[in-house]
C-alpha cells in the first residue's frame, strides 16, 4: 500500500499524537545510516500501529510522555514533523524530519513525495522587524531575508519559523486551494 506524507505545525502532530491509541517510537532511518551525527537524537520516529517508520530499528512501545518528549525535541532542534497515512488516509505514523539527514530533504527523487500542510505561514511587514531569523529554520527555500516574504507556494506549513520569530510577526492561516493564504499583509498606508 502506497504511504503519503504531510508536513504538519507541531501543535497539530501533538494534536495527531494525544489522539492515538497506540504510541510506538522506532529509529529513524535517515540518521542511522548517515556517516556523521546529527544534531537531534535518532530516536524520533513515531508510529501509531506496531510497525517501524522510515526503515529505523529498536521498535518499542512509547508512553504519551515518551511522544511530546518527541515534540519537545522538535522544538528545540527545528525539525519539521510529517506523518503519513497508509494510502486510504489513515495516519499511521509521524516522521521527524532534520535538515542534515533526512532523505526528504537531500534525495531529489523525494521531491513532491510530501504533501504541503493545510497551514501556511504569513508574516506582518508592519511587525516583521527583518531580523531573518526565520530564514535558516525555513529549510522549504519560502522566507527571505527582504523582511516578512514568504513564498506561499514553497511554505510547506511546517511552522518553525512561526515559532523562531522574536517579533511574533508570522502567523498560520488555513492554505487556499492555490497554496496561499488568500491575503497579503503589509505596512499600512
Amino acid at each position: 500500500m502506497e504511504v503519503f506524507h504531510f508536513v504538519c505545525t507541531h501543535p497539530e502532530a501533538e494534536e495527531l499524537i494525544r489522539a492515538q491509541a497506540e504510541l510506538w517510537l522506532s529509529d529513524c532511518g535517515c540518521r542511522a545510516s548517515a556517516k556523521d551525527k546529527c544534531r537531534s537524537r535518532t530516536d524520533l520516529c513515531l508510529a501509531f500501529v506496531k510497525e517501524p517508520v522510515s526503515g529505523g530499528a529498536n521498535l518499542r512501545p512509547a508512553k504519551l510522555a515518551d511522544a511530546l518528549e518527541v515534540l519537545a525535541e522538535a522544538d528545540r532542534q527545528h525539525l519539521v514533523t510529517r506523518p503519513f497515512t497508509d494510502g486510504a488516509g489513515k495516519v499511521k505514523g509521524m516522521c521527524v524530519c532534520c535538515d542534515c539527514h533526512c532523505d526528504y530533504f537531500h534525495n531529489p527523487a523525494l521531491a513532491g513525495s510530501c504533501a504541503p500542510g493545510r497551514l501556511v505561514a504569513v508574516s506582518d511587514e508592519a511587525t516583521c522587524d527583518g531580523c531573518g531569523v526565520c530564514v535558516p529554520v525555513c529549510y522549504f527555500g519560502a522566507r527571505s531575508k527582504e523582511g516578512a516574504l514568504i513564498d506561499s507556494v514553497r511554505c510547506a506549513g511546517c511552522g518553525l519559523c512561526v515559532e523562531v520569530c522574536p517579533a511574533g510577526a508570522t502567523t498560520m492561516e488555513k492554505r487556499e486551494a492555490d497554496g496561499t493564504s488568500g491575503r497579503v499583509l503589509g505596512k499600512p498606508g
